[in-house]
């Protein structure tokens, strides 16, 4: 049980701060906290060597850095998804209003 916890928690941990390409084999990882950053620092063998093996790729590699000035955003919740959602399509505003839709 506390593997998949601990598998879980590194999948939501990566799902939160996606990779992003660097080069041909180097993905870059940016997080908002020492703590983040440390997290995938000590489950980053375990990363690479899955990626690895899934990518049939033995060069790839990863770097962890924290954001700038906190520059990660924070999970949105269904209320600001469609907050912003609106501002950029008005018409899902007055859709939801005719059919009295609701977010749960």
């Amino acid at each position: 049980a506390s593997t998949l916890t601990e598998e879980k928690l590194l999948k939501n941990t990566m799902t939160l701060y996606l990779p992003r390409l660097i080069g041909d084999e180097l993905f870059e990882v940016e997080v908002n906290t020492e703590l983040n950053r440390q997290y995938l620092t000590d489950n980053s063998h375990s990363i690479i060597s899955h990626l690895r093996e899934k990518l049939n790729n033995g060069g790839i590699t990863m770097s962890i850095r924290i954001a700038e000035g906190n520059a990660i955003r924070k999970a949105l919740t269904s209320r600001e998804i469609f907050d912003e959602m609106t501002k950029q399509n008005p018409a899902l505003q007055k859709l939801s209003d005719e059919f009295g839709l609701e977010l749960s």
